[in-house]
């Protein structure tokens, strides 16, 4: 399909070489995911009421590390008031979470609920599917941290180069429990580091941003 356009833009720099060859031209981007502030931003009608949340889907086979980092982070979590929303609840999907976690989920949301969702928890847990690209990452961390909500994440490359201390990067559950516990219970941190997320977010990771940046390659 991208060979009927002029301009290719993708959300991952490592797949530009491919686009090149196989399109025949060199006018190839990278474009990362963004927030859309009128959707993605802090305002609540109150403090946060619960304290950390995990909201997307378990996978049944191997997917990278993915399954891995998703159980070291909701393990890390247990030991707090943890809420999963699992996007197949309800389904017969073999992506549900595994029954050892069921006392946790508390249904699923819909995308509307869940950006709701991002602003009602002191931490938001993110998994991403994709580490070593330079530009790709979930999409739900620009979203998350656009809402002044602090994120807990597993690593990945984009993510570590593009938005660096203003979230906390773990790579095992002992480091993880270390940083959520740090977290819970230090109020103004967590706060300072939310709020700085957000700052960055807002100032350098908006759709506007993205759209200035395919106007000018246009």
């Amino acid at each position: 399909v991208a060979k009927y356009f002029d301009i290719i833009f993708t959300s991952d720099e490592n797949s530009i070489s491919r686009y090149v060859s196989d399109c025949g031209h060199d006018r190839v981007f990278s474009l990362p995911f963004a927030a859309q502030p009128l959707i993605h931003n802090p305002i609540r009608n109150r403090l946060p009421e619960h304290e950390i949340c995990f909201a997307g889907s378990w996978y049944f086979r191997d997917h990278g590390n993915r399954k891995r980092d998703t159980e070291l982070l909701i393990n890390a979590a247990l030991e707090h008031e943890l809420h999963i929303y699992d996007r197949f609840y309800g389904t017969e999907d073999r992506n549900k979470f595994p029954e050892k976690y069921s006392e946790y989920i508390r249904g699923s949301l819909s995308y509307e609920e869940v950006c709701m969702a991002y602003r009602a928890y002191k931490i938001f847990l993110n998994v991403n599917s994709v580490s070593d690209s330079p530009t790709m990452f979930s999409r739900r961390v620009f979203e998350i941290m656009a809402s002044s909500t602090a994120v807990v994440s597993t690593p990945s490359l984009g993510m570590q180069q593009m938005l660096g201390d203003q979230l906390c990067i773990v790579d095992s559950q002992t480091l993880a429990e270390k940083e959520i516990l740090r977290l819970i219970n230090n109020d103004v941190e967590r706060m300072i580091m939310a709020h700085q997320g957000y700052r960055e977010v807002m100032l350098n990771h908006t759709y506007s941003h993205r759209m200035k940046r395919i106007l000018s390659e246009v």
